[in-house]
């Protein structure tokens, strides 16, 4: 008895001593899945860490992420492990499928999304190569996400929905990476229980010992302060339009909800369209109408550079059977201004916009056409007086992709009367 006491002893102690083989969640359904511990739980969401994992991966730069993107990506990467690698192997399927999302920083910019499958463990220090020139073989260091788990069929818009509640729990945008985000999937089209899909946001971490680090940011912030004091300051765009080029513009008039904005004379190019009932697909067909003239679309062949915001003027019918006027705009580059390239689509055509004053009312979120016509008729409310602003026409102003998840900015115009 005493010989067995001590033996059991002696295998706790050495239990405790023995790592333990990782044991993958229910949720991975027995296939191999990227290591990870829980750091903590919070109400609705986790934080996790994640070990350090090779994955093969393909990437693809688009305005409009579409199923068929999403199913052309993921066949890639199953044609990999099918076979199509070096070593002419099929490979074990694993899960998560992680999509990562990098938005643009605009409303005309192209984000970028980056579809991956984690490399089995056995083939992690040395995985075959891929033989498709568009998948590739990538780390992920390790890092810590913030996730969220729901069930169901998500469809794109879903997950951003998702990825937005996400947001919105953990609060402080400081505490995460806001240029790019996850989606998991860990089922097949065919499961038809207990499905698992995930967003994560990165996790932001301080350095271990920040004392040098913040002296460091301290020195930094004092030189910046005096080089600034004695440097010119050229004209800042607000924070709003994400480092693009916005017009210029100076706040005459602020008020409560809303304020009187001056604008300096600037260059467009634009689109219009005549209709009864304006559409998501009209508005969409008059954005790429645009963003194929910035693309190359001009008598130079050249690309030019986004610029923010996407304007969209409503010229409204005097009654209710006659059509309405809808015209699109991107602002053309300040260096294009003097001399913009001419478009090569007859649709499309450069206009000048005067100087003019605007009563602007900002807000967030992603509207629709009917938010944002709540949105004037409320602009119109608070100013109060109708001979203020000119009644005939208005304008919807968005500064921001359509995959962006943080701090969207959205602003609907009056012009002012004077």
């Amino acid at each position: 008895m005493h010989y067995l006491v001590i033996l059991s002893a002696c295998v706790a102690v050495a239990s405790s001593l023995v790592v333990q083989p990782y044991a993958a969640p229910a949720f991975c359904h027995r296939q191999q899945c990227p290591k990870f511990t829980v750091s903590q739980n919070f109400s609705g969401y986790e934080l996790r860490h994640y070990e350090k994992s090779l994955w093969v991966a393909t990437n693809l730069t688009t305005m409009e992420f579409t199923d068929q993107d999403d199913s052309a990506m993921f066949y890639k990467l199953f044609h990999y492990i099918s076979g199509n690698n070096t070593r002419d192997m099929k490979i074990e399927m694993t899960t998560p499928v992680i999509l990562k999302v990098e938005h643009g920083p605009g409303p005309t910019c192209e984000s970028f999304f980056y579809k991956h499958f984690m490399v089995p463990f056995e083939f992690q220090n040395n995985p075959p190569t891929p033989t498709d020139p568009d998948v590739y073989i990538t780390e992920l260091p390790p890092f810590d996400v913030y996730v969220k788990i729901y069930g169901g069929r998500p469809s794109f818009n879903d997950k951003m929905m998702m990825i937005e509640t996400l947001v919105e729990e953990i609060g402080s945008p400081s505490a995460f990476e806001e240029r790019f985000y996850y989606f998991a999937g860990y089922d097949g089209p065919y499961t038809i229980r207990n499905r698992h899909n995930e967003v994560w946001l990165v996790a932001k971490h301080s350095p271990t010992d920040s004392k040098p680090v913040m002296l460091y940011l301290a020195i930094l912030s004092v030189c910046v302060a005096v080089a600034s004091s004695l440097a010119v300051q050229p004209s800042a765009a607000p924070a709003f339009c994400h480092g693009l080029e916005c017009p210029n513009f100076t706040v005459a008039h602020s008020y409560s909800g809303y304020e009187l904005r001056h604008y300096e004379k600037s260059v467009w190019v634009a689109t219009n369209l005549t209709t009864m009932e304006f559409s998501d697909q009209d508005n969409s067909a008059m954005f790429f109408k645009l963003f194929h003239y910035i693309s190359g679309n001009n008598t130079s062949h050249m690309k030019i550079e986004m610029t923010a915001p996407v304007l969209l003027k409503v010229e409204h019918g005097p009654g209710p059977t006659c059509e309405s006027f809808f015209y699109q705009h991107f602002m053309v580059p300040f260096e294009f201004q003097n001399n913009p390239p001419a478009p090569t689509d007859p649709d499309v055509y450069i206009t000048e916009l005067p100087p003019f004053d605007v009563y602007v009312k900002s807000f967030g979120g992603r509207p629709t056409f009917d938010d944002k016509m709540m949105m004037i008729e409320n602009l119109v409310e608070e100013i109060g007086s109708p001979s203020a602003f000119e009644e005939r026409f208005y304008y919807f102003a968005g500064y921001d992709g359509p995959y962006t998840i943080h701090n969207r900015h959205n602003e609907v115009w009056l012009v002012a009367k004077h």
